[in-house]
């Protein structure tokens, strides 16, 4: 129960991370969502977009901006963003047909940069003076952060509470969502990882993820998303009060690893392509809940310290003291034990058994005590001495035997 309690008012957030070059402070003009994979082949340069939000107290002349990919940069018309608005800069007129009546740039030579790499590239934001102010990268450029490509159609999607992105379903033309209000409890957290099963190539099918509703009422999770670092899936059923609920990649998740820890199936939620996002990571990932405004709930990243790795057939789990390596899975259900812990409890109720046999021991004399050695070395090399003098005397005294 206690760590029902303590989970009541935990939420993992953070902020993107930002090399030297980039203004220390958060701007107050930033990217709020990139699509640099529209699926569309030799033609996706053209179809690519991303969005730009103005955060700041007044309006935002863009005179003299510009944006720029791993290679290219593109100036920004003498456009004004109003105060809290957005505007949408598209490679061409092809890039979103369906939102006409939203603030737009359009980019002279039809791509962003030299158009943005579904593989691996960068965006990046620059003020008249060339002052990088804003960017995000992805897949081999790791820059700027540590995201995985974004999968065909789904754009990067940036929370701007916690102003981390997330791949997810693109909204182009609607702006960001609003944050949750300061000091809110979140409505949901993610509280027990299983991303290592020992399956090899099928790992993905049986891995899990446990979330924690620490409010007085029911959550429904209808519009809710839940991601990895490259893909994201929906959602649905709901979370009744202070209780979990398990999403599970497949159903070889409840009969595998929910082997000895019974869950009822109407307390898990299955994935429909069998995997939670493009599947969990042995070696580091992150999990994001997102809730149906795309905001960013939570988000934990086990990708390295402070967090721990999971290892095979175990999970790491939230407690009251953070984030632990779980001893093992405890899906749906309080009671998690740290791993170090319970190494070290182990020692100290298991005394030594007198029963087990013990090596060899060689006991050595103190110095000026015992029985002395040197009557022990004379023995030992009297023996052959007294062979050889016995032998040799043989030798002499024996008989001569006559001439014939």
């Amino acid at each position: 129960m206690s760590r029902r309690i303590a989970l009541a008012g935990l939420i993992a957030l953070a902020g993107l991370g930002i090399p030297a070059t980039v203004a220390q402070e958060m701007p107050k003009v930033r990217i709020s969502e990139v699509l640099a994979n529209s699926g569309n082949g030799s033609q996706d340069a053209s179809f690519e977009w991303f969005e730009i939000q103005n955060a700041s107290d007044v309006p935002i002349l863009l005179a003299g901006w510009s944006v720029a990919d791993n290679s290219a940069s593109d100036p920004l018309p003498e456009i004004e963003i109003a105060l809290g608005g957005f505007v949408l800069v598209v490679a061409s007129d092809r890039a979103l047909p369906d939102t006409p009546d939203a603030p737009r740039i359009v980019i002279a030579d039809g791509r962003i940069g030299n158009g943005l790499a579904n593989s691996g590239d960068r965006l990046l934001l620059l003020d008249p003076s060339g002052t990088t102010i804003d960017g995000v990268s992805w897949g081999s450029d790791r820059t700027l952060s540590d995201l995985s490509p974004p999968p065909v159609g789904q754009s990067l999607m940036r929370d701007l509470q916690s102003l981390m992105f997330a791949a997810g379903t693109p909204t182009p033309g609607t702006g960001p969502p609003a944050p949750l209000p300061r000091g809110a409890v979140p409505p949901l957290v993610i509280t027990e990882i299983f991303a290592n099963a020992g399956q090899g190539q099928r790992d993905a099918a049986f891995e899990w993820v446990e979330i924690f509703n620490p409010t007085g009422a029911r959550v429904d999770l209808d519009g809710w998303r839940i991601a990895d670092n490259a893909a994201s899936d929906a959602l649905s059923g709901g979370i009744p009060a202070m209780s979990y609920v398990v999403i599970i990649a497949s159903p070889d998740a409840i009969g595998d690893a929910f082997r000895t820890n019974i869950i009822p199936v109407a307390e898990a939620i299955a994935i429909a392509d069998g995997r939670i996002g493009n599947g969990l990571a042995n070696s580091g990932d992150t999990v994001t809940l997102l809730d149906p405004a795309g905001r960013v709930v939570d988000r934990v990243d086990f990708s390295g310290p402070p967090l721990p790795r999971p290892e095979r057939d175990r999970s790491i789990a939230l407690i009251d003291s953070g984030w632990i390596l779980n001893v093992a899975p405890t899906p749906g259900r309080a009671g998690a034990t740290p791993l170090l812990a319970s190494l070290a409890g182990a020692n100290d109720q298991n005394p030594p058994n007198p029963d087990r046999a013990s090596p060899p021991v060689r006991v050595v004399p103190e110095e000026g005590g015992g029985f002395p050695a040197w009557p022990f070395v004379l023995v030992a090399l009297a023996l052959p001495l007294t062979t050889v003098a016995v032998f040799s005397l043989r030798r002499r005294w024996r008989p001569q035997r006559d001439g014939p």
